[in-house]
């Protein structure tokens, strides 16, 4: 009978080193896995940086462009009448 028991606490233990083992395997895989979405998050991040970098100097470009054009419609001679009155008649 006690042969019995101690083949099966023998057996219990072999299971939960196993466990144990599994487990450890288990966080070392998910560590992996959260490193590389760490990585790709960051590269992810990378592209709206530049994303954004391009759109800024696109609307900075556009701003210039329409302050120009409006300075440009000021400066315009008094006598000119604007297209839109002359359309009118």
């Amino acid at each position: 009978m006690t042969a019995h028991v101690d083949g099966l606490l023998d057996h219990a233990a072999d299971i939960q080193h196993a466990a144990e083992l599994e487990g450890q395997r288990i966080r070392h895989d998910a560590l992996d896995a959260a490193g590389r979405l760490l990585a790709r998050v960051e590269a992810v991040e990378a592209e709206l940086q530049q994303a954004l970098e391009t759109v800024t100097a696109g609307k900075q470009a556009l701003e210039q462009g329409l302050t120009e054009e409006r300075a440009r419609v000021q400066q315009a001679p008094a006598n000119v009448t604007p297209l839109l009155r002359a359309s009118a008649f």
